[in-house]
């Protein structure tokens, strides 16, 4: 088996062009994305159409119902029992989000799950108290992780928590601990990445918002709140929380398109910083980038390693 990482960040074209590179290797495509994993975020995450999922296997989609939460420990095990069962000749493992591959390369600390009890503890104190009362502890417990995210991530905010909660240790330590260790990735791995400028990604990703919006984003995200899903992490995801702001605070739908692709941007911005930090760890391989355009470059390299 050989596994060659498409990564990116948002409105990159991964996605499309991981499926040009199946047509042409074969094998599967895998998701890295934290959250194309749910079942029930299907327009505002950007999943491949139906077409595309029918056209080549497609692994890690859609497969974790509401209202469970996906943490990328759980993900990592997930990968590997799914591929290992799995007779494919390449893996395009294609996605942006940083954590996940970092996961697979190097796998990741055993941090003990927290409690039910403990979670309910911690989103009943979200409800009675707020965000903002979460956030001063977390820059109690852990101020490096809290410079990290914001209040509103209630998602990272409340598993951070847990951790600490749990195992007495906050998440920077745990994640220091992680950056020292000396894992490598137990098959062939190509990294490849695509990148663009900020021109390019704000224009992308001002036509990828207009057209989730048209194909019932705002639909999806209310009839999760009819089901009474209103405080599931995932919608505070990006793009997905601008919309369920707007549901629940009835706000002109004038602004939304404009606040989505500012949250968009922002993230890309995020996701390229992950991308780009120096590796503590020199047996980890560098990611190859080019540009959209310029794809074909790493098409040369991705063939190259199939004949290897």
């Amino acid at each position: 088996m050989k596994f060659i990482f498409i990564q990116g960040a948002t409105a990159s074209g991964k996605s499309h062009w991981a499926l040009e590179m199946q047509k042409k290797f074969g094998g599967a495509i895998v998701n890295c994305d934290s959250v194309q994993v749910y079942k029930d975020l299907n327009v505002g995450s950007s999943k491949p159409t139906a077409t595309d999922l029918s056209s080549a296997p497609h692994l890690l989609y859609s497969y974790i119902e509401t209202p469970n939460r996906l943490a990328a420990g759980q993900y990592a095990r997930d990968f590997w029992a799914v591929v290992k069962n799995k007779q494919y000749s390449h893996f395009f493992v294609v996605g942006g989000t940083g954590f996940y591959f970092q996961a697979l390369e190097k796998g990741l600390l055993p941090v003990p799950a927290a409690s039910a009890k403990t979670q309910e503890k911690w989103f009943q104190l979200l409800a009675e108290k707020g965000e903002e009362h979460l956030f001063s502890l977390l820059k109690k417990q852990d101020p490096l992780y809290a410079q990290k995210i914001s209040a509103h991530d209630h998602h990272r905010l409340i598993r951070a928590l847990e951790i600490f909660d749990t195992t007495q240790k906050n998440l920077s330590s745990w994640n220091q601990e992680m950056q020292q260790k000396e894992n490598s990735f137990p098959f062939p791995l190509l990294k490849v990445g695509l990148e663009d400028t900020k021109e390019v990604l704000r224009e992308r990703v001002a036509q990828r918002t207009r057209q989730m919006l048209s194909n019932g984003w705002i639909d999806e995200v209310q009839k999760l709140i009819d089901r009474g899903f209103a405080e599931w992490a995932p919608l505070r995801s990006t793009g997905y929380q601008q919309v369920l702001e707007h549901l629940l605070k009835t706000t002109p739908l004038t602004n939304l398109p404009e606040e989505i692709n500012t949250a968009s941007l922002r993230l890309i911005k995020k996701q390229k910083t992950w991308f780009r930090r120096p590796s503590t760890n020199d047996r980890q391989q560098p990611v190859q980038w080019e540009t959209f355009d310029g794809r074909q470059k790493l098409e040369s390299k991705i063939r190259i390693f199939s004949l290897s």
